[in-house]
């Protein structure tokens, strides 16, 4: 099947997003609560990683619109 055959180009498709530098007392709903939501979109499943001195999350976002990255990243990328 050729790329983009068969299938809605303005679907959304899951993405999946890193989000670096957590503190130890963030919790997945932590995670949820933030970029789970009307304009973002839907955290559909995330992964939570902490070793000594770091902690990072990968989350698999279904984007609201085409339109919801770019607000995503502009909104927490450097956020604190």
């Amino acid at each position: 099947m050729a790329k983009g055959e068969g299938s809605d180009a303005s679907t959304p498709k899951t993405v999946r997003i890193y989000v670096g530098g957590l503190g130890q007392s963030v919790t997945a709903e932590d995670l949820n609560k933030t970029f789970s939501t009307p304009q973002l979109g839907k955290v559909e499943s995330m992964d939570i990683v902490r070793t000594k001195g770091r902690s990072f999350a990968y989350l698999d976002l279904l984007p609201s619109s085409d339109k919801s990255l770019p607000k995503l990243f502009s909104t927490y990328n450097g956020c604190m």
